[in-house]
């Protein structure tokens, strides 16, 4: 008597076979649970590649990252308990990731409280494909929000990509700048702005009310705060 085993069917299934690269984050699901099979399958060997975390495994449903964008092909090698094989391949793809980029120069990131104005634009040459801008200002944030278009919500996601920030009051504040493109993919940058004190001078002089004749006026000056400097 000869008998013949049918082999098993290999079948992958990736849920969100598209992703953003994330800076490596991304995580593909490969399930080969539904892989049909005459007899029971005894074993598993996939193969996703050099740029893959983990290279190599041999479980039903690993989960894998790419540390890199673009277009991948994974293998699957499955083996009943007949000895039995099969072989298929599945290509997931790993988006580019934007970059978040402030312009501003280093000179105005730290300004007096006098007068300050910082002005901040996104950098959208990084990118063709940018949509979305996310402006996000915290810590002692006192001062205005001005934007350049129609005034949106602070914290909203929104098309603006230049903003003019005064503040109130001295201090440290920080601007985070998140971006996002058709893909659906985001990126985000941090900067900080400090907001020096005006110095507060007091003037005083020996005897403030003298007669006309022979009036000789002693003057000195004193920094209640800020830093030293130059007087005139």
């Amino acid at each position: 008597t000869i008998n013949v085993n049918d082999h098993p069917r290999a079948k992958i299934d990736v849920p969100n076979s598209v992703q953003c690269l994330d800076a490596g984050n991304n995580a593909f699901v490969f399930d080969a649970t539904s892989s049909t099979k005459a007899t029971n399958i005894d074993s598993f060997f996939w193969d996703f590649g050099s740029t893959a975390t983990p290279q190599l495994d041999s479980t039903s449903k690993p989960t894998v990252s790419f540390n890199s964008a673009g277009q991948f092909l994974s293998k699957l090698i499955i083996k009943d308990n007949n000895g039995c094989w099969d072989t298929t391949f599945k290509y997931v793809t790993v988006k580019t990731d934007p970059t978040a980029v402030l312009r501003l120069s280093s000179a105005q990131l730290s300004q007096c409280q006098r007068g300050n104005e910082f002005k901040l634009e996104a950098d959208t040459a990084i990118g063709d494909s940018l949509e979305n801008f996310k402006w996000q200002i915290t810590a002692a944030n006192t001062g205005t929000l001005n934007y350049t278009a129609t005034n949106i919500k602070k914290n909203a996601i929104d098309s603006i990509v230049a903003q003019t920030l005064k503040f109130s009051n001295p201090g440290n504040f920080f601007v985070k700048l998140t971006v996002g493109d058709t893909n659906g993919c985001f990126d985000d940058t941090l900067i900080t702005l400090t907001v020096r004190s005006n110095p507060t001078i007091v003037i005083s002089s020996n005897t403030p009310s003298q007669c006309i004749n022979n009036n000789s006026y002693n003057f000195s000056s004193n920094l209640t705060s800020g830093n030293t400097g130059t007087y005139s």
